[in-house]
């Protein structure tokens, strides 16, 4: 798969136009992802004002296309680490379909390749689900590599054999668009995963790619939502104080506590 993205030579399915791509189907907002096609791993972001194309390479290309459904690893590879077994499961659930994989998972992990066990990093896989997504297929199929189902405080789990814990954090598409997650906080939670067109923008369309790798890669984040309604205020608080408490600069955290003090 590295050769593909490489050359730039299609599979079995046409390559997806970035442009369309962004435009029609980066939200999935008329419908679930379509089946495995070619992943982009080179974007051409000229329209938006970047002059060079931009490419995933190195280990953050390797990381990204373990995801595929079809990714074949070593004939005598297993699982070992607890990032390994979050890979398995999140491959798992694009497999399946009516997935994509969202949030920290993605920006922590393909992106930066934190694996910090002192603090948990990456903590959990977040799953856009679509009616059709059965969970308990997918407990199966985690099991199948020697995971087991543990939940604690209502959130859905598994523990590798080694003893470590990781959940999965899931909300299917009708509350995930009810609760207006599709118009993010961060710059940097806007990337997911989806079997048809791999690596993409889920929201914040007109932010290049590359602007949101950097700061991925330099722990700063920009926060798209400074001024938000009441009820959100006390929400959005704490996930600036929770970014800032992992290291990240959170831009704009001062004036979304002016703004919601304003509000009280």
């Amino acid at each position: 798969y590295l050769f593909f993205c490489l050359t730039g030579i299609t599979m079995q399915h046409a390559v997806v136009p970035f442009k369309k791509a962004a435009a029609d189907v980066a939200c999935h907002n008329r419908g679930p992802p379509g089946p495995l096609s070619y992943w982009i791993c080179k974007w051409d972001e000229k329209d938006l004002g970047i002059e060079r194309d931009f490419e995933l390479m190195g280990m953050e290309k390797r990381r990204l296309l373990r995801l595929r459904p079809d990714y074949k690893d070593a004939p005598d590879w297993k699982p070992t680490s607890r990032v390994d077994f979050m890979t398995i499961a999140a491959r798992e659930a694009l497999s399946m379909g009516d997935c994509e994989v969202i949030g920290g998972f993605v920006r922590d992990w393909i992106i930066r390749g934190e694996d910090d066990k002192v603090h948990g990093t990456p903590k959990d896989i977040d799953l856009r689900l679509w009616p059709g997504f059965d969970l308990n297929e997918f407990t199966r199929r985690c099991e199948c590599w020697g995971l087991r189902r543990e939940d604690r405080n209502t959130k859905m789990g598994f523990v590798t054999p080694s003893g470590e814990w990781f959940f999965i954090d899931y909300i299917f598409t009708k509350n995930f668009e009810q609760g207006g997650d599709l118009a993010i906080d961060l710059d940097v939670n806007s990337f997911a995963v989806s079997a048809d067109i791999g690596l993409h923008k889920r929201a914040y369309l007109n932010r290049p790619i590359c602007k949101t790798y950097g700061n991925m890669k330099s722990k700063v984040a920009y926060l798209v939502e400074n001024a938000p309604k009441n009820h959100r205020c006390n929400y959005m608080m704490e996930r600036v104080k929770k970014m800032q408490g992992r290291g990240w600069t959170v831009i704009r955290s001062k004036s979304l506590q002016k703004n919601c003090e304003c509000k009280v």
